[in-house]
Formats: structure tokens, sequence, C-alpha cells
């Protein structure tokens, strides 16, 4: 079986990625065939298992490697290829070398192949495990910092940014400081200037990066949701910081909070790799997928009601005043609130200071828990009635 798996072609690629992909069965046995273990009992101290890993790294050895080219089969005069088949035969890629500069090669077939039965094969955990431990946790673990590093000086400086705020008397705009106090001259701290540029720094090194592994991925790239969200990212927080200054426009504060949310929900995909935290992350990965396919069913019943609410209620209800507004009101029925519109407070006289609302969520609470009463007392007034109605 060794001689099989060590006979390669260069146009149909290594025996084992072959295996991989169209008899995961066989390719189980091989792995089995790949694993070596000692004649001492389990509980022995000198116990020792070997895992041969060549065949998943592509690695049988260059002597091994045989070409299956036409010059290698003895040609006769009536098979003789003409100059067609023979720039077709040139034409064609190397598969073998494909595999061979591709990471981690047999696990990635595994992968894409979703074969689950071979990536939970001692052997495949064994592979893994060791790269993790020889290069791939330090890697992880300088990205990681960095990459902590960068989230908190972008929060910092989210912070720390003069905010405007409506002025009382509409004359002059106000800003809120970091400490809470209004000014008309707004100054961005020391430590946010240091912040700016280490986030401008840290975000075009990431986008160059990102740019380098289009290229290098090809069509893969695209086929990744999370290179969206880095990109996107990185994109936002670049224009959210330049051009420097010590106050920012209303779209480049709208950009910041997009930058510093999928700052923050990236974070959350670095955690997944630890052990521990993996399984809640995907848990949460998961429900977030289903509830967008539930919302996109939810999405056609809101469109059909919002439109009915608005034919029918424009102008007399505030709420069905415009076809957004009235979306949104149809959403917020559907979350409970009875048009109480808790999702838009309604402004307060003087300065709009964010944060001043402070009792906003008891009185959302209280009007909902009253909305729920009332509903109660009617479904119960109602059966009451049938009752009555029936004796």
């Amino acid at each position: 079986w060794e001689e099989c798996l060590s006979f390669v072609n260069r146009k149909r690629g290594y025996p084992m990625m072959r295996l991989i992909q169209e008899m995961p069965e066989v390719a189980k046995t091989a792995l089995d065939s790949c694993t070596t273990k000692s004649a001492l009992s389990k509980e022995d101290k000198d116990y020792w298992v070997k895992y041969n890993f060549k065949y998943l790294l592509c690695e049988v050895g260059a002597e091994a490697k045989k070409s299956e080219t036409e010059s290698d089969r003895p040609v006769y005069a009536s098979h003789r290829p003409n100059d067609a088949e023979a720039k077709n035969d040139e034409s064609e890629k190397d598969v073998a070398e494909e595999q061979e500069m591709t990471p981690l090669p047999g696990l990635t077939e595994m992968v894409k192949y979703d074969r689950k039965e071979l990536l939970c094969h001692p052997v495949s955990n064994s592979l893994l495990t060791s790269r993790w431990h020889s290069y791939g946790r330090v890697a992880f673990g300088l990205n990681t910092i960095f990459y902590v590093f960068y989230l908190l000086f972008l929060t910092s400086l989210i912070c720390l940014v003069p905010l405007p705020v409506s002025p009382p008397n509409g004359n002059e705009t106000l800003y809120r400081a970091s400490n809470g106090s209004l000014t008309t001259k707004p100054v961005l701290s020391t430590y946010g200037v240091f912040c700016q540029y280490l986030v401008i720094a840290f975000a075009v090194v990431n986008v160059l990066k990102e740019i380098v592994q289009v290229p290098q991925q090809k069509l893969k790239y695209f086929e990744d949701f999370t290179n969206y969200i880095e990109l996107a990212l990185y994109i936002t927080t670049l224009f959210f910081v330049i051009p420097l200054g010590n106050t920012r426009d209303l779209y480049q504060l709208e950009l910041g909070a997009v930058a510093v949310f999928l700052a923050w929900m990236n974070f959350l995909l670095y955690l997944q790799r630890f052990e521990a935290l993996g399984i809640y992350i995907v848990m949460f990965v998961e429900v977030v997928k289903t509830l967008l396919v539930v919302l996109a069913v939810f999405f056609v019943m809101i469109v059909a009601f919002g439109l009915c609410f608005y034919v029918l209620l424009f102008p007399a209800s505030p709420s069905f005043t415009n076809i957004p507004k009235t979306f949104l009101n149809v959403f917020e029925v559907m979350l409970g609130e009875f048009f109480r519109g808790l999702l838009r407070p309604a402004k307060r006289p003087g300065p709009q200071i964010p944060g001043s609302d402070v009792d906003h969520a008891h009185r959302a609470a209280h009007l909902h828990a009253h909305h729920l009463h009332e509903f109660a007392d009617w479904s119960c007034s109602r059966r009451h009635r049938r009752r009555e109605e029936k004796c």
C-alpha cells in the first residue's frame, strides 16, 4: 500500500488526495495503516504511538514522484501525438505541484469535501496538534495581541472624540467632551491623537494584507464571509479617522460606529479559536444564520402589513406618515411594543446629550408590562363572554 500511495501523477495529483476526494472509506483505511502502536500496554509509561504524516503532507520523497507523461510511455506510430495534442498536454496544470504548495493539503481536502470522519481520525488530529504547537500557536497569539491593541485604541478613540450636540438656541454648535462637559472649541487629547496614528497604521497594513490575499486565494477569497467583515472594518476605520483633526463630521461618526461594531464582532471570531469558548461562538453563529432566515420570512409580512397600514391609516396616524417609518412601526409591533415608539424616544427640549435619558428603559419596561396586563384582561373578559353565550 505504501508503494501505491507513493506513486504520483503530476496531472492528477497525489493518490491520498484522490482517495479523500472520491473514496473516503479507503482513505480511512490508509490512515489506519499510518498508525503504529507500541506492543506494550496503554497503562505502561513507555507506551507510544507513531503517526506517519507524509501522505497527508504530500511528502513521499523525490524518488517516488513519477510523472506520468507521454515521454514515459512507449509511443507507437499509429498513436503518435500531433502538435495540437502536445500543446494541450503542456498546457495542463500540474495538480501535484498545487497540492504541494497548499498548507496542510490533506486536511484542506478533508474540509473542502466535508470528510468529518477523516478529520476526526487520530492521524489528522495529531497532525493538526503538532502544527499548532510548532508554529500555529505563536502566530495566532501574536496576531491576536496586535488585534487586541487595535481594538483598544479604536474603542478609546471612539470614547474620546468630541461629539456634536444640538445647540439650545441654534446659534453655535456645541461639543460634548470625554468628561461630559459642553464646549464650543473641542480639543482631542494627546492620547487620542496617539490612538489615531496607531489605528491608521494597523488599518493600512491589514488592507494591504487583504489585497495581497486576493491574487493568492483567487475565488476562494470571496467565498469566506470573514474577509468581507475585515475589509469593511478597516475601510470604515480609515474613513472615520482620516482626515485627522479634533472633530468629526456626521458621516465620519456613523462610519466610526460601524467600525467599532465590526471590530468587536470580528474579535468574537478571534475567540472562536479557543477551545473553551469556541463551541459557544459556533452556536451563536448558527443561531444568527437561522435568525436571518427567519427574518427573511418576516420581512415579507412586514412589507405586507406595512403597505396596508400606510394606505389605510395615512395621514390619520402620525406613526404612518411615510413608508420607512411605517415599516419600522410594523417591526416594532412584532416585537410587542404596540405603536408606542419605544425604539424612537421623543426629543426633549434643550441640548440633546446622548445618554441623558436614563429612565427610558424603566418607562419602556413599565409600558410593556402595562400593555401585557391590558391584553390579559381583554383575553379573560372575551373568554368569559363566550362562556356566558354558550350557557
